[in-house]
């Protein structure tokens, strides 16, 4: 298969052209500038040098190409319009012999209060997340269901030394010689090794059957004030985990801070069920361990 990446030099973006590789496509990589050409070909990526706003080029690429896996990504403000423009320059240049297949963020479901969603679960996004929410609603619903169209969620996210939550915890950890959680701690998130959710991706680009779909990359969950006794025993840190406020999680923290005093936890049955997706990272206790300072 022949693939257009975005953000291959990212997170996520790395994993997926890693898989791809492996798997023995051809990946045609976008990139930014001679150093990106050259780093491409190095890892043994074609370099399609083109910037996420030149429209034309984008929807150019997605043309020759038999799948769009976009991994470009950002709940910035000033990149939400960008993002959007491209997408749909992307999305115009497929035919329903192509896919798309699209990096998504579960924050836009808001707190799940205990209960699980699921593919069918509406969003209720913070303020914050309102422009994307509205966005994926955009992109999942493009052109009457006749492309095959993916959005890919992952939730906590770790692997890879990377990952921004467990960044953002881990970070405050070190610094404060402490991990916290806020309240009781016991809010679960949906985790998931990187690796796996690039696998996944790759799956959704790859199905046969059209239409719009959205699968989630979870594998288990796990409470805050867990991550926080994790977080303890891989840092050798010497305090024991502490419970915070709302305003202190905002202080180390900072904007993050709102969402980690919800539950986010999802299903990842569609994903077992349409595209056979079976997570095999290692778990989340050992990376904490594995990539500790």
């Amino acid at each position: 298969m022949r693939v257009f990446l975005t953000g291959v030099f990212g997170y996520l973006g790395s994993h997926v052209a890693t898989e791809l590789l492996a798997q023995g496509d051809e990946v045609l990589a976008l990139t930014r500038s001679p150093l990106e050409d050259d780093m491409a070909t190095t890892k043994g990526l074609v370099p399609y040098r083109c910037q996420l706003t030149e429209l034309k080029k984008l929807r150019e690429a997605a043309e020759s190409v038999d799948a769009v896996i976009h991994t470009a990504a950002s709940d910035a403000a000033s990149f939400q319009s960008i993002n959007t423009q491209a997408t749909m320059a992307m999305l115009d240049g497929l035919t329903v012999q192509q896919s798309f297949t699209m990096q998504a963020g579960t924050g836009v479901f808001g707190h799940t209060a205990g209960k699980v969603f699921n593919d069918s679960s509406p969003f209720n996004p913070p303020p914050f997340l309102q422009a994307r929410a509205k966005f994926e609603n955009h992109v999942f619903d493009f052109n009457d269901q006749h492309q095959r169209i993916s959005l890919v969620y992952g939730s906590l996210v770790y692997g890879g030394r990377g990952g921004l939550i467990p960044k953002i915890l881990r970070d405050a950890a070190v610094k404060h010689k402490q991990a916290s959680y806020i309240g009781d701690g016991l809010n679960e998130w949906s985790t998931v090794h990187v690796r796996d959710w690039a696998r996944l991706m790759i799956l959704a680009a790859k199905r046969e059957r059209r239409g719009s779909r959205k699968y989630f990359a979870a594998h288990g969950s796990v409470s805050l004030k867990s991550v926080a006794e994790m977080l303890t025993a891989a840092l050798n840190l010497p305090l024991a985990p502490n419970s915070i406020s709302a305003n202190e999680a905002q202080e180390k923290w900072g904007p993050f801070a709102g969402m980690l005093s919800t539950s986010q936890q999802f299903s990842a049955a569609t994903a077992l069920n349409e595209l056979s997706w079976v997570a095999e990272g290692i778990s989340l206790e050992r990376a904490l361990v594995e990539e500790a300072p």
